[in-house]
């Protein structure tokens, strides 16, 4: 019996950590809690990157996933000379590592707008 517990700990855990704080947020942001999980995001971050760079996917390493809330759409990297809804906009800001090099990648909830901020 208490093998069995023991062997349920880490999943356990594991269920814990998912449950816990969004933690610090990206500039302009706030923590929020999602209604879908990031994996979308993420992915379509990876492809965007590796389009950009133009490499294979497999050569670009997640490093960390933010959750936040941008302040507007320009997910918190605004362009000279552009115009952006003035709403809260749910998002993430992940980084990413491809060749040696860290990139900061600003998308909303789904992942459909991505923007490489490059400061």
């Amino acid at each position: 019996m208490h093998v069995r517990i023991l062997a349920l700990l880490p999943a356990l855990a594991l269920m814990l950590a998912a449950c816990g704080s969004a933690g610090p947020t990206a500039t302009g942001g706030s923590p929020q809690a999602a209604p879908t999980s990031p994996p979308e995001a993420v992915s379509a971050a990876v492809r965007y990157l590796a389009a950009h760079l133009n490499i294979a996917p497999e050569r670009v390493t997640v490093v960390s996933v933010l959750e936040t809330r941008w302040s507007d759409s320009s997910l918190g990297c605004p362009q000279p000379g552009m115009s952006y809804l003035q709403v809260i906009t749910p998002g993430y800001q992940i980084w990413l590592e491809a060749d040696g090099h860290r990139y900061g990648i600003h998308t909303n909830q789904s992942g459909s707008s991505l923007v490489l901020c490059e400061r």
